[in-house]
């Protein structure tokens, strides 16, 4: 169980920047 913590918190960075990459790209798409 702890792996999968340490897991979550090296993607949450990646997880941001591509939702922020797609939001700023893709915003009407997302839409």
């Amino acid at each position: 169980k702890p792996r999968r913590h340490k897991t979550r918190l090296g993607h949450t960075k990646s997880w941001k920047k591509a939702i922020v990459k797609l939001h700023d790209e893709d915003h009407i798409t997302f839409f």
